[in-house]
């Protein structure tokens, strides 16, 4: 058999993809800007369905969007809207993802990083450079404490041995269920170095897709674009104290991206849980507890130990949800009105480490 002559190299054009796989491509993207609270403008919401109809590939998208914010807005607005921030990153991690291409090596984490923030007016950290100063973040989902990410000095010796022991270890004779979740366990080994200043969960979730493309996995890109900051808690309690670390919900999360499971991923059940384990549990704290809603749950769980013990006996014993409601409220803001504004200050630049 002669393959020397007959068979030639066809070139990738990722815009020929069909209407439903692009429509998904989008979707993601702009799900995945939640996970740092940002969503697109109307101007690119109104681009993405002219590339998805066909009308407009990734340069015209490209060219305009950044006319549209080079006419009509003026740079401290894009720093403080940080609409284009959404909106370029979105048109990037599409372009991506409309990709096949893929090596399991740090150099490709760093290629996504500095893909999807390049050139962004808004985006005033290093691109596709590894950070050089230790960072920190309140996270609700762990009752205030951050997640401790690797040291900077250590970062490239830790992310260099992460990735070559993944290379090195055998899947053979596993099913598919382990290895869908010992891959994401290293994903989320690499989550916790947090290599980047900003921008790690939007860049290690494109990563994560096409990794596990890798394996020849059908990847259900809906749990991302639905339930993107489901995806970061579930990342910060794998990571959490080794008194308090739950893989459960990263778990609950591999399976709907995989091997089509419908487990209920909601960030509400997730403060429950985390909140329940604050004291002996019992029926009636926990029924008190679902009657309130998520953003009640999530300020509760920043408020310190004691203190939340006598709310929870404002639910327990008198089941008044409203009342518990505005006290976790009041509470929230004391804490807040007693914060320094230096300190404040600190902790907002602190906490742009997504």
């Amino acid at each position: 058999m002669n393959f020397d002559d007959d068979r030639t190299y066809n070139e990738l054009h990722d815009d020929n993809l069909p209407y439903q796989t692009k429509l998904d491509l989008w979707e993601t993207a702009f799900g995945l800007q939640k996970t740092d609270n940002l969503f697109p403008s109307n101007k690119m919401v109104q681009l993405a369905q002219e590339h998805i109809e066909g009308n407009l590939n990734y340069q015209d998208v490209y060219h305009e969007i950044t006319k549209y914010y080079d006419e009509n807005v003026d740079d401290q607005e894009r720093v403080e809207q940080r609409t284009e921030e959404a909106d370029i990153a979105s048109l990037r991690i599409v372009e991506l993802l409309s990709s096949s291409s893929f090596s399991l090596t740090p150099p490709t984490l760093r290629f996504y990083h500095q893909k999807l923030f390049e050139g962004i007016e808004g985006f005033r950290y290093p691109v596709g450079k590894f950070r050089q100063v230790d960072i920190e973040k309140s996270e609700p989902v762990l009752s205030g404490r951050s997640v401790r990410y690797e040291r900077s000095e250590l970062l490239v010796q830790t992310l260099n041995w992460d990735f070559e022991q993944e290379k090195n270890f055998s899947y053979k004779g596993m099913s598919p269920e382990e290895i869908g979740h010992h891959a994401m366990k290293f994903i989320s080994d690499i989550w916790q170095i947090h290599p980047f200043r900003e921008g790690n969960t939007r860049t290690i979730a494109v990563f994560t897709i096409q990794y596990l493309r890798s394996f020849g996995f059908d990847v259900n890109n809906e749990p991302f674009k639905n339930y993107a900051q489901y995806f970061r808690d579930a990342l910060a309690l794998a990571n959490d104290l080794m008194l308090y670390r739950n893989d459960d919900y990263l778990r609950l999360f591999t399976e709907n991206v995989l091997f089509g499971r419908q487990h209920q991923l909601t960030r509400k059940s997730m403060f429950i849980q985390q909140l329940l384990a604050q004291r002996e549990a019992d029926k009636t704290l926990q029924e008190g507890l679902e009657k309130l809603p998520e953003k009640t749950l999530q300020q509760a769980l920043l408020l310190p130990k004691l203190e939340l013990n006598k709310l929870f006996d404002i639910l327990v014993k008198e089941n008044q949800s409203t009342a518990f409601e505005k006290r976790i409220e009041a509470a929230n803001k004391q804490r807040h009105s007693s914060t320094p504004s230096h300190q404040m200050k600190e902790n907002k630049d602190r906490g742009k480490t997504i």
